[in-house]
């Protein structure tokens, strides 16, 4: 079953509020500004903190770690065999040389087998089947307004926890097979941090060929979360504590 592993909260914005000025509570801590409850994320994996910025109502605000505000991209890989192969690919070339001196060239001729005349109940076999040929895949590509492509932006079926993101292309591959045996439609929630969620309603009579693409554009709408610092500078600290000694005297 596909699930959501990752998104990208490179969108989210600061808060001016601290963590070790707000008031514990049994899901973190109390937000003395707008009420909202803080979450602790620092602990929490990549699938934990994307399962609950994505199916959470309202508003999502945390205090996370460094790595987790950052956009990891993939390192392309050494090609580590490449001197190898260029090695393999000299002595194969003197082989064949010294091959060609020494016999005639061969005339190899590519006949298609006949299968029927072997085994009369395979007269209808299809070749080409495999084993997800009755998958039922939703693909696409998910962008911003200006065409760029949007990375772990997220799809899911609405009312489950089946989902995935997109790559570092902007595209993504759903397996929605076992909801549409069930159901004669479904509808797919689109979210993107920073951006306006987005609704699609697919009918069983929409997929041609177990396969259907849809591509979607988000549009920038209101931020849906925020970043809190866990204390304030050290500057403002002490400008904070000189100033309440002052209070204190008047």
């Amino acid at each position: 079953m596909q699930s959501i592993e990752r998104i990208n909260l490179t969108n989210l914005k600061k808060c001016n509020q601290f963590w070790d000025e707000m008031t514990p509570n049994e899901r973190g801590r109390v937000c003395e500004k707008c009420q909202n409850t803080i979450i602790d994320f620092r602990n929490l994996t990549d699938k934990e903190v994307a399962e609950i910025h994505v199916f959470s109502k309202g508003k999502v605000c945390g205090l996370y770690n460094k790595e987790q505000l950052e956009l990891k991209k993939p390192v392309k890989k050494k090609k580590r065999f490449t001197s190898i192969y260029i090695g393999l690919l000299g002595i194969l070339s003197s082989v064949n040389a010294e091959g060609k001196e020494k016999t005639a060239p061969v005339k190899v001729e590519q006949v298609e087998p006949d299968y029927t005349n072997q085994n009369p109940k395979r007269t209808n076999v299809n070749f080409n089947n495999n084993i997800v040929k009755d998958s039922i895949l939703i693909t696409g590509r998910l962008t911003d307004e200006d065409g760029e492509e949007l990375i772990y932006a997220t799809v899911h079926i609405k009312g489950t926890t089946i989902g995935t993101s997109s790559d570092f292309y902007g595209q993504y591959s759903l397996n929605v097979t076992k909801q549409m045996e069930k159901e004669n439609e479904i509808t797919l929630v689109y979210v993107y941090t920073g951006y306006e969620t987005q609704e699609v309603t697919i009918k069983k009579s929409d997929i041609l060929d177990n396969k259907k693409v849809i591509n979607v554009v988000f549009s920038y709408g209101r931020l849906t979360g925020f970043v809190v610092e866990k204390k304030r500078p050290l500057h403002k600290r002490i400008w904070s504590g000189i100033r309440n000694i002052f209070r204190k005297k008047k």
